[in-house]
């Protein structure tokens, strides 16, 4: 989470979609960072209440509560209800194939002996491992409607990064690749991994196309990429690639 009252923004940040490179590339403006307390910087009008599971207070701070990292548009709007009906909000999203294999290899890097993919995917489980929670859950209301004024598409990131920056109005910049675990197999390090796609077999493919269904169709999402907006589903704008033809951004349609 990422709120800037000088720019007048709030970046929700969604496990394993680039919110560290964000973070780290917003850094040297005058924002505010949820998370951990080597970034966390704390909102003097936060709820006071030490308990509030959204919330935490650094030792000794006297600024205010700082707000966790991976907090979900609702709940946003619910501890800064003035910021959130008035700022620009933004998030990434990322496709659910991809992002399932992003978060296989970041928990395999911490194993002695990782689990097949094949066998660790028939675990999955999206209701109660929260980073694995689908992109659709941390930017809609209760009602499913989608409540941020656009979303990143992560396989166009750099893009969709400099048209945010240029939103907010502040200078684009680079990001860097953060957070990132090397792949390895039996303590081995290999680099990158193989592309998301080499992991799966008919059986995986189907689990997380079932688990993610609403990710898939919403927005626009396919096994290898993306498939054409549908009609029948949420109606989208979006900001297309002029090279590939591929989705940059999508923007909420009010």
């Amino acid at each position: 989470m990422i709120v800037s009252d000088k720019h007048k923004f709030i970046f929700i940040a969604i496990y394993k979609n680039a919110s560290t490179s964000i973070e780290t590339a917003l850094s040297r403006e005058d924002c505010f960072i949820g998370g951990p307390s080597k970034i966390a910087s704390p909102l003097s009008d936060l709820p006071r209440d030490i308990n509030h599971p959204l919330l935490f207070s650094e030792p000794g701070a006297e600024k205010g509560n700082c707000v966790k990292k991976h907090v979900g548009a609702t709940q946003l709007r619910q501890i800064m209800p003035a910021r959130y009906d008035n700022y620009r909000k933004f998030a990434v999203v990322r496709n659910p194939w991809a992002r399932v294999v992003s978060h296989y290899i970041y928990t395999m890097h911490y194993e002695k002996k990782p689990t097949p993919f094949s066998e660790w995917c028939e675990t999955l489980n999206i209701k109660s491992n929260h980073h694995l929670s689908p992109c659709l859950s941390a930017i809609t209301d209760e009602s499913g409607e989608i409540i941020i004024d656009a979303f990143l598409y992560f396989e166009h990131l750099q893009a969709a990064f400099d048209q945010m920056c240029q939103l907010i109005k502040i200078e684009p910049r680079k990001l860097s690749r953060e957070n990132a675990a090397p792949w390895r197999i039996n303590d081995k390090v290999l680099g990158r991994a193989p592309h998301y796609t080499k992991f799966y077999d008919k059986r995986t493919k189907e689990i997380v196309r079932e688990k993610y269904k609403d990710d898939i169709e919403s927005l626009s999402y396919a096994f290898d990429g993306f498939d054409p907006p549908q009609a029948g589903g949420r109606s989208f704008g979006r900001l297309m690639c002029p090279t590939c033809k591929r989705p940059i951004m999508g923007f909420a349609l009010v």
